[in-house]
């Protein structure tokens, strides 16, 4: 009898640790991310069965943040990390270097959309989110690669990444009619991010005054940029760079003023942010070289 009973009581214990720890197992899995449109990519593909940890502010350039400890440990305990790119923010990539994640690390810039030389000036741009048919292309990629973490949930990934697919499909057509006779229009931008924007939605090619990774440009750039800027409708300074540098290159021309906010800083992060700071996008462009 005591054997019997003693039986039946470590069956309740196995049961009852293993029931709670495949639970766990399923919501402990994290995901770091290095920028908010990225973030908002792979939110929308797991909702909230999976933690999303977002290590650079919306409101700081990714180009010059240095991490935080706190940001370290987000992606040392990662799962999986989620990034534009090594060469993107120079800190994330060390750190990645120095870690034994190769396998855990989805390197977006390797699955952009790919251009022949006739749009080789895209291939010095990294801000290939501004693209939204990269986008597309990247949940789909974010889909597969999560759902080989957690294979039981695949069913809802690949739901949510196909709704998520269809709603950007559906909104970039329209913004696409919001920007039409646009494309002759010169404008000036503060460093050269829009290369991957202004073939989306069919602009002319941005004139940058700072490099991709926003270094300050010479006095040579500086000078060649003061001759476009004689023919430019409009200067574009940025949310989360200093905007001295675009006043400069304005002053005693009559352009118009416009600012950009390529990585979401006015917006809540979550699922909803890619697509509003899209649309943002496409109005202050629509403002600024209308009229």
């Amino acid at each position: 009898m005591h054997t019997l009973i003693f039986c039946i009581f470590l069956i309740f214990c196995i049961l009852m640790l293993s029931g709670p720890r495949v639970l766990a197992d399923s919501q402990t899995i994290r995901i770091s991310t290095d920028i908010a449109p990225i973030h908002s990519l792979v939110t929308q593909v797991v909702g909230d069965r999976i933690k999303v940890d977002l290590i650079i502010p919306p409101s700081q350039s990714p180009h010059d943040f240095a991490m935080k400890p706190s940001q370290i440990r987000a992606l040392d305990e990662a799962d999986l990390i989620v990034i534009v790119s090594k060469g993107f923010n120079p800190s994330i990539g060390r750190h990645l270097n120095s870690l034994d994640k190769s396998d855990n690390v989805l390197n977006l810039a390797d699955y952009a959309i790919k251009h022949n030389s006739e749009h080789a000036h895209l291939l010095h741009d990294e801000h290939t989110w501004l693209n939204p048919e990269t986008a597309m292309l990247w949940l789909e990629e974010i889909k597969e690669v999560v759902s080989t973490i957690d294979e039981t949930h695949r069913t809802e990934y690949e739901r949510n990444a196909k709704k998520a697919i269809d709603h950007i499909r559906e909104w970039h057509k329209s913004l696409q009619e919001q920007l039409t006779d646009l494309d002759k229009v010169q404008y000036i931008v503060y460093h050269d991010a829009y290369r991957h924007f202004a073939h989306a939605f069919n602009l002319a090619i941005p004139h940058p005054i700072a490099l991709s990774d926003a270094r300050a440009p010479g006095a040579a750039k500086l000078k060649h940029i003061r001759s476009i800027a004689r023919q430019s409708k409009c200067a574009f300074s940025e949310k989360q760079h200093d905007d001295a540098i675009v006043t400069t290159i304005s002053a005693g021309f009559e352009l118009k003023r416009g600012i950009l906010d390529p990585l979401g800083s006015d917006v809540p992060t979550g699922p909803t942010l890619y697509s509003e700071l899209m649309h943002s996008m496409v109005k202050t462009f629509k403002d600024c070289l209308s009229g």
